[in-house]
């Protein structure tokens, strides 16, 4: 696969998109970031399976705090429910 410098469906530029991400509610920004951690730890397992170590090791390592960071988000969802219309608990 081929890794681009733009998201195909998206027109904003990465910076719009990192504002757009960071502007979600923190529920969906968990379920964002565990969908993102997912696909890192599977391209590290791919990675590893065709012997490139090294950018294995980094790929899961990002995928591990990024997932780690969830506890956080996890956290201020916590906090910010009750301020919202909607009180689910993660």
């Amino acid at each position: 696969m081929q890794h681009k410098e733009v998201v195909e469906k998206y027109n904003g530029s990465l910076e719009e998109l990192a504002n757009d991400i960071g502007n979600l509610r923190y529920d969906a920004l968990n379920k964002f970031l565990m969908h993102l951690a997912n696909k890192l730890h599977a391209d590290s397992c791919k990675d590893f399976d065709n012997s490139r170590f090294k950018l294995a090791h980094e790929l899961k390592q990002s995928a591990y705090y990024i997932g780690l960071s969830n506890t956080y988000i996890k956290d201020a969802w916590k906090i910010s429910a009750p301020y919202t219309n909607i009180n689910k608990p993660l």
